[in-house]
């Protein structure tokens, strides 16, 4: 394992020194949105957006884990990215960690070998997006629910501090808020029983509130109407589910958004009668298009699955910059050849995790549960199975591992 981490390590500084990403120069949306936020926390002039008034448009968690290493190296992108380096490798830890818990230690190291190699999570680290933090939280999650249940750990501030853990992912991103129910499927598949399950759900829904409600009174104050999350994620659900539906939604860097002279600068009343007027539109669509809805969703799950080029629209300037026509034709493929063999392997190796023995049926059913949530409340793009990542790695490793034994065994049993 310190070769594995070793090794995501240095492909990751790698990328990072490589791949030149500068949201400071041009405007790059989310990347230049963070950037500017964190910035503006660590002068004292609070959450505030590129209009200087008070937002809640996006979560808080990743800025503010910005601010600080601004506070502590300065305001420097090349330590924005080398965080993302470290959060990574904690990741890859994890990976291992869960395969442990799993009962299957063989098959967390070679998981954690795959994500360490996995081309579009290593692009995904020169970029300032919230993707590493909420996956490294996303999988701390997993390890923890995994860790205390396997040890019969029945005590509620422990399953009280796993949803603080999950309040911390949900203020990252916002998909965390609904992702409770699959851990509490994963309790009942493995005979927990309705109600025990229904009362650890109960205190990790304790933590998770105590963890958005400092954030939930901040925008009560300051927009004067309690916003969970974000605004963006009721953008996400419109963009999903209105007229305007598709199975994708995003936009390439462009020039900065900046108000125009003599316009009066949107104050956060705005924003906030905008998110609720899209979020009674959106469900009161998704009520009279049902139909629409289910025809969908199988474009929106495609749209997230077909490639592993989630960080592209982001470092699309860095990659020409570095690679020629030719050599980038060999890096597509690469990154999406990599990425095809593992989740093959992964949709055959799945097989192996629909057992309640050590909560290894939490693995599919969180795979599933994050996929349904973008094909029926969401839109589909690549970056959105980024945090899957290291749970497809667990699968395909399973069947990798179990490839090998059987290798093995018939070597043995050749004359």
């Amino acid at each position: 394992m310190l070769a594995v981490v070793a090794v995501a390590l240095a492909l990751r500084v790698a990328a990072v020194l490589l791949v030149e990403v500068d949201p400071r120069a041009r405007w790059g949306f989310d990347m230049s949105w963070y950037d500017g936020v964190a910035r503006r926390l660590l002068a004292g002039f609070g959450y505030v957006g590129v209009d200087w008034a008070p937002t809640a448009h996006w979560p808080p968690g990743y800025p503010l884990l910005l601010a600080g290493v601004y506070w502590l190296f300065g305001p420097s992108l090349l330590a924005a990215k080398l965080a993302n380096v470290v959060l990574s490798a904690v990741t890859v830890v994890l990976t291992w960690r869960i395969g442990c818990e799993l009962g299957r230690p063989r098959v967390g190291v070679v998981a954690a070998a795959i994500l360490a190699l996995f081309p579009g999570d290593i692009l995904v680290s020169p970029t300032i997006l919230s993707e590493t933090l909420f996956g490294t939280l996303f999988c701390a999650s997993l390890w923890l629910f995994l860790r205390s249940t396997n040890r019969g750990d029945a005590r509620a501030t422990t399953w009280f501090a796993f949803g603080l853990l999950l309040g911390a992912a949900t203020l990252v991103r916002g998909t965390a808020l609904v992702i409770m129910p699959a851990f509490t499927l994963a309790w009942l598949a493995r005979g927990a029983g309705v109600r025990r399950a229904v009362w650890w759900s109960a205190a990790a829904l304790a933590g998770l509130a105590i963890a958005l409600t400092p954030w939930t009174l901040r925008n009560w104050v300051r927009l004067g109407y309690p916003v969970l999350v974000g605004t963006n994620g009721v953008a996400a659900l419109w963009v999903g589910q209105s007229d305007v539906a598709t199975s994708d939604d995003i936009l390439p860097p462009g020039p900065a958004p900046r108000p125009s002279p003599g316009v009066q600068v949107r104050n956060p009343q705005f924003e906030v009668d905008v998110a609720r007027a899209r979020t009674r539109e959106a469900f009161a669509w998704m009520a009279a298009h049902p139909g629409r809805v289910l025809a969908m969703a199988p474009a929106k799950v495609g749209r997230m699955y077909e490639d592993d080029r989630g960080a592209y629209p982001w470092i699309e300037d860095g990659l020409r910059k570095l690679f020629g026509p030719e050599r980038r034709r060999w890096l597509d493929a690469v990154v999406d050849g990599y990425y095809f063999v593992v989740l093959a392997f992964a949709l055959v190796g799945a097989r192996r995790f629909l057992t309640p023995e050590r909560g290894a049926v939490l693995v599919p059913i969180a795979v599933v549960w994050f996929t349904l949530m973008h094909a029926f409340l969401f839109f589909g793009h690549a970056r959105f199975h980024h945090p899957l990542l290291p749970l497809l790695s667990l699968m395909a490793a399973a069947e990798v591992v179990a490839w090998t034994d059987r290798l093995r065994a018939t070597a043995r049993e050749e004359p």
